[in-house]
């Protein structure tokens, strides 16, 4: 019985996470291997109330994956929030092309990656076994990310994914990772 309960626990979790797993409208510029330091900005918030602050925590997952690439200088992102804060370039801590190519250049990097998150959310659901319903729940995360080129304002890559995971932070990393497994 305790055998057969967690094999279908197994296979719920497993089909409850890896669905909707995808990565879309991936461009990626010939120039994009000429980055050596990058920045990340905050990316902007999914939409709700429950999103709040959903920017910072995939802008932080990102820089981790960017780390484990071993491919770029990334530079500290609370030196960036400090540029961003003395030169009054955003309010929001959200910045656009134009304000990552400025930010950019004061920070001495080659790219500014900004974004946003598109989806930030817990699904609950429930599995029929034998008399009884079991809960479960899944988070899923998308998030869309441009690299822009500080020399010249140019998208030298953008992409969208979205990913499950047990926490937000899981399926966070499993987008970030998808996003950076392009570059």
């Amino acid at each position: 019985m305790k055998k057969t309960y967690f094999i279908l626990m197994l296979f719920v979790c497993f089909f409850y996470c890896s669905s909707s797993q995808k990565l879309t409208n991936v461009y990626k510029s010939p120039k994009l291997n000429t980055i050596q330091r990058i920045a990340v900005a905050p990316f902007e918030d999914a939409p709700g109330i429950l999103a709040k602050g959903s920017g910072k925590v995939v802008a932080d997952v990102m820089v981790t994956q960017l780390l484990t690439l071993n491919k770029y200088q990334v530079i500290e992102r609370s030196q960036l929030q400090k540029v961003l804060s003395e030169h009054n370039l955003s309010q929001s801590g959200v910045i656009d092309a134009v304000t990552a190519q400025e930010v950019g250049k004061i920070l001495g990097v080659d790219a500014v990656i900004i974004g946003s998150v598109t989806e930030y959310q817990m699904k609950k659901g429930h599995v029929p076994l034998y008399v009884t319903n079991i809960q479960t729940r899944g988070y899923t995360v998308g998030a869309s990310a441009r690299i822009v080129s500080v020399e010249s304002g140019e998208i030298l890559f953008s992409s969208t994914a979205v990913d499950n995971g047990s926490s937000y932070n899981e399926a966070s990393e499993k987008v970030c990772a998808r996003i950076t497994s392009q570059f």
